[in-house]
């Protein structure tokens, strides 16, 4: 067993536990049909790399049962980004009957290729002999161009769907887009580059040593959208299609008039001000205050209050004043009650402790 099979188990091990962080709800991890997608995702990704360290090492004839386990599955790879892509885009977003139009490929393929998962371990080992005297003749090369055609349709879908929602979020300045939708954007087409790159090479030369890489690539970066996913929480850009522009407009009023109260008087500080009392100051009710700044900002009011407050703590943390004061010190000149509130609030902002912060400085 080389390197890149040792890497790639690596790979399958780290995939299953990110597949079960984000299927499994937990009090920090609350369940959405975003992380559900991406788990699902995951999950069959991981099973993609198994089938691939199986054909690249020859261990297929040790568990000739797993062959072409993963083939039929890859039909809903496609399907799943694009449900992702969806359900980030929108609270109300539910699988509906016509979704399951969607899985019409997969099940078609599993209902052609189910005689294969019966057939006993010598007809398999048979088969696996002739796909290693000649892999492209084994592997129909009309099944590899649905397989190839199919994602590379969704993945354009769901790169369209994504691309039109940051463009219109980007106009009216709905939304954090720099910290949450464009890194997914970035990532799938990043997927898309590498799938392009991959079939161009299947086409030319195509042998088992090319048919690890790939998955593996592709696998790292959904990985990297699912710790975003776990860390940063989930994408919301579009909180309502039945939302219009006139309440748009009316909530970014809100939040820019609330903004302007609270630097004004500084009323982060105070830490007896909260959703009630400001929403009073404005002329409003708390409900539409924290669907505004939900709307608006993408994050819920407490968070937004406090970011009022994070900012004021990096001003002491970098202030030659305050060099001496203890964290508790700063945390109370900043608006918050306690330091432990404090030191959760700066790291969720900025992914480091105050005192790790003061350091860098």
């Amino acid at each position: 067993m080389n390197l890149i099979s040792i890497i790639a188990i690596i790979g399958i091990v780290q995939g299953l536990f990110l597949s079960l962080s984000l299927l499994l709800p937990t009090k920090k991890n609350k369940f959405s049909l975003s992380k559900f997608f991406l788990g699902i995702l995951i999950f069959f990704l991981c099973i993609h790399i198994t089938d691939s360290v199986l054909t690249y090492t020859k261990e297929f004839y040790n568990f000739p049962h797993f062959f072409a386990i993963k083939d039929p599955l890859i039909l809903l790879y496609g399907p799943l980004i694009l449900f992702y892509a969806l359900s980030i885009l929108k609270k109300e977003f539910r699988l509906q009957w016509i979704h399951l139009l969607h899985l019409i490929p997969f099940v078609f393929f599993l209902y052609r290729i189910s005689s294969l998962f019966f057939r006993s371990s010598s007809y398999k080992k048979n088969v696996l002999d002739l796909m290693y005297e000649n892999y492209t003749e084994i592997r129909d090369i009309e099944i590899n161009l649905l397989f190839n055609i199919h994602i590379f349709l969704y993945l354009i879908i769901s790169l369209i769907v994504l691309i039109r929602a940051y463009l219109q979020n980007r106009k009216q300045k709905i939304l954090p887009l720099k910290k949450k939708l464009k890194p997914v954007i970035l990532i799938i087409t990043a997927v898309f580059i590498v799938y392009t790159v991959n079939i161009i090479r299947f086409w030319l030369s195509f042998g088992a040593e090319t048919i690890l890489w790939m998955p593996l690539v592709i696998v790292l970066l959904f990985f990297v959208i699912a710790y975003r996913a776990l860390k940063v929480g989930e994408v919301i850009a579009i909180t309502s299609e039945s939302k219009t522009s006139k309440e748009i407009s009316r909530s970014m009023e809100l939040v820019l008039a609330l903004e302007k109260e609270i630097q004004d008087n500084m009323l982060f500080l105070n830490q007896s001000e909260n959703l009630n009392t400001l929403a009073k100051r404005i002329n409003t009710n708390r409900q539409y205050l924290s669907n505004a700044v939900n709307d608006v900002k993408g994050i819920t009011f407490t968070k937004y209050l406090n970011s009022f407050k994070v900012s004021k703590a990096k001003e002491l943390l970098k202030s030659s004043d305050y060099k001496n004061f203890t964290l508790e010190k700063i945390a109370q000149d900043s608006g918050f009650n306690s330091l432990s509130t404090f030191q959760r609030a700066f790291k969720d902002v900025e992914q480091v402790s105050p005192s790790k912060y003061r350091t860098k400085k």
